[in-house]
């Protein structure tokens, strides 16, 4: 397991039945620096605000979900219970670093709605972690019944505190590549309409510098970032619609609780100590299947300078550019090899799946069996860009075909 309890204390709170009694909490990170406030507003909806060596960083933020069945769970809500540990996130790492070490404070917010008759109440768990360069958080409501939960949106709020430049890439939809520039944005031109992916990287003149991302995205949508669209500045959440249902996000299985990715705030005195930071790395659970033939490295890649090669005649797309590409890994002690689009049958059009594609084939200048033995006698692996609904269409005859 990668992360190992350190301490573990709890504290039992009961609410009111008959009102909504506001409660405070503190999470703080274990260097002291950055600081996590759990608060309620006046309707009980649950909000959290950030700030880091006593400065400002994210002002009370509101929290919550809206179902398809009963509408939106956050305002009326009554904490129930809370619980505080301390642990720590201890794994290898190829990158950045060779190992992490890093401590956190979690605390854990039990709430719910009032009880109404014979109904039961609905219920979320609020989970804070602080580390020690940033924050992170997110929600559950489990299921009390043997039917799937049905997700319209997330109402999660990053409140800023005003004057921020930020750094973004404004996608704008949903069925994209997630490739473009970050262009620069002032905080108060943030636009509802926008869809910014993640991270987006924010920082006011005076003020530290942060990222907004998210960790451990498992069986729910997809995270963008849109302008508040109250004329405060700030984003929110706006999730990819559920492919079979475009009036929902997230439709879990039968029985199953509804929780969130980690929603993950990373700062720092300024920008570069974002890129140095491993919070969403500690974040993402380690792979719940055997992932020993993963093996990471550095690729040589085809795509930067369009196959083009000095002294190599009528370079590109064949079987001999490839093999010098192989040659220029070997030399320079990468491992693999990155093959870009056009290598198979109907290749071209890039996220669009053109008729008669066969990624089972390859173009007739396109050795791939010569390539792998080719690079096998270099030391040298090949990666092989595919277009993933080509790939959906053909998934068991390709990888099987892929395996021999």
């Amino acid at each position: 397991m990668r992360t190992a309890l350190l301490l573990s204390t709890a504290l039992l709170s009961a609410a009111a039945a008959t009102e909504v009694q506001a409660e405070t909490f503190t999470v703080v990170s274990p260097d002291g620096r950055v600081r996590l406030d759990f608060a309620q507003w006046d309707n009980g909806t649950p909000t959290y605000a950030v700030s880091f060596d006593g400065k400002p960083v994210l002002q009370p933020s509101g929290l919550g979900l809206t179902l398809e069945t009963g509408g939106q769970i956050g305002a009326n809500l009554q904490v129930t219970g809370s619980t505080e540990r301390r642990g720590e996130d201890h794994y290898t790492l190829l990158g950045k670093v060779s190992e992490v070490r890093q401590a956190y404070v979690e605390r854990t917010v039990e709430m719910s709605e009032p009880a109404v008759g014979q109904t039961a109440p609905r219920q979320l768990s609020l989970t804070f972690r602080a580390y020690d360069d940033g924050v992170a958080f997110r929600i559950s409501t489990p299921n009390p019944g043997p039917t799937p939960i049905s997700l319209r949106a997330e109402n999660t709020q990053f409140s800023f505190v005003g004057g921020e430049t930020c750094w973004g890439l404004n996608l704008g939809r949903v069925n994209s590549s997630h490739e473009g520039e970050y262009d620069p944005v002032p905080a108060a031109r943030l636009r509802a309409t926008a869809m910014y992916d993640a991270p987006l990287m924010c920082q006011r003149p005076d003020g530290p510098a942060f990222a907004i991302a998210e960790a451990d995205l498992t069986n729910y949508a997809g995270m963008y970032l849109s302008g508040r669209g109250d004329g405060e500045p700030g984003v929110e959440i706006s999730l990819a619609p559920h492919p079979a249902d475009r009036t929902i996000a997230v439709r879990t299985r039968l029985g199953a609780p509804l929780t969130t990715p980690w929603r993950v705030v990373m700062v720092g005195e300024r920008p570069g100590d974002l890129i140095e930071s491993t919070l969403v790395a500690n974040l993402n659970p380690d792979p719940d299947f055997d992932a020993s033939w993963v093996k990471p490295g550095r690729s040589a890649w085809d795509w930067w300078n369009g196959g083009q090669l000095d002294g190599l005649p009528n370079s590109g797309m064949n079987t001999e550019t490839f093999k010098r590409f192989i040659d220029f890994a070997a030399e320079h002690d990468l491992e693999y090899v990155m093959i870009d689009e056009g290598w198979y049958i109907g290749a071209g059009g890039g996220g669009i799946m053109r008729p008669g594609v066969d990624i089972t084939r390859t173009v007739p200048e396109m050795d791939l069996p010569a390539l792998v033995a080719y690079g096998r006698e270099k030391g040298v692996r090949l990666w092989l860009w595919l277009n993933w609904m080509a790939l959906d269409a053909q998934f068991d005859d390709a990888l099987d075909q892929y395996e021999k």
